[in-house]
């Protein structure tokens, strides 16, 4: 993260900066609790369950308790972002709504990824999960580099969105790969 601020900072300001974090801190205690409750909740009931035909089962479960409100507080977010931006912060801390839409969105996606990676955390993939993060913050950073001519806050927000788009591909896969091959799950766990 502190790579990303300070590539924002020379292809944008210190100013927008602090506009795309204090967006992104507005949305961190829902990411945050979703991520405690795949962890706390749900990673146990993966692991008890991973490799039974009740695993899919568990999975949409914990999607259906997370993702569903999860999407309702980033909405909520959305919709009063401006309001919280001013309250937290001051008036001067405003974004469009094109940024914030793109940025929501790719916060969710980041929590549907987080579903497929305790997924994989069950499955004891620990190579898939280390070649897996390299899709998400270390990709964002890649992106922002790629695409820095230009560089915009929306840009910023859809290249988020894409890098956590193509995380929650890479775990997706992963999984399924996973579930189709067990035996290498059982060998990389011994």
């Amino acid at each position: 993260m502190l790579l990303i601020r300070g590539m924002l900072s020379g292809m944008l300001s210190w100013n927008d900066v602090g506009f795309m974090q204090a967006l992104w801190r507005s949305t961190e205690w829902v990411t945050a609790t979703a991520a405690g409750v795949l962890s706390l909740v749900f990673l146990p009931r993966f692991g008890n369950v991973y490799g039974s035909a009740r695993f899919k089962g568990e999975m949409m479960r914990a999607a259906g308790i997370v993702l569903v409100p999860a999407a309702c507080l980033l909405l909520l977010i959305f919709l009063n972002q401006r309001a919280m931006l001013a309250t937290l912060y001051d008036a001067r801390f405003v974004v469009s709504n094109e940024t914030a839409a793109l940025f929501m969105l790719g916060c969710w996606i980041r929590i549907a990824a987080w579903l497929l990676l305790f997924g994989l955390f069950a499955a004891h993939r620990t190579w898939l999960i280390v070649a897996g993060e390299m899709l998400s913050l270390p990709l964002f950073a890649l992106l922002l580099w790629l695409f820095a001519d230009g560089m915009t806050l929306e840009r910023t927000a859809l290249l988020y969105l894409a890098s956590y788009l193509v995380y929650l591909g890479f775990n997706a896969a992963a999984l399924l790969y996973s579930s189709r091959n067990p035996t290498i799950v059982r060998r990389e766990a011994g």
